[in-house]
């Protein structure tokens, strides 16, 4: 390219944009933090229902244990002197 005064320019370019490239709900960080209140919120209701099952079941493993150890001890023989 030849030197000349027309040879140089300069170039300033200004971008003024009205919304971001990405709105402010569809971003990394808010989809990561929805998966995550996705992930905490089933991890709870898991949680909940283990308690619940435990609740329900506990009472009658108890009684059953219960039976159980009357009945061997109606069961067992007396011992011989």
């Amino acid at each position: 390219m030849p030197e000349a005064d027309f040879a140089e320019a300069k170039l300033d370019i200004t971008l003024n944009a009205a919304s971001g490239i990405v709105g402010p709900d569809a971003g990394l960080w808010t989809g990561l933090k929805r998966r995550l209140g996705a992930s905490v919120r089933g991890l709870a209701y898991s949680v909940e229902l283990v308690t619940i099952e435990v609740c329900l079941a506990l009472p009658w493993l108890v009684l059953g244990w219960l039976g159980w150890k009357m009945v061997r001890r109606i069961r067992r023989k007396p011992a011989v002197v």
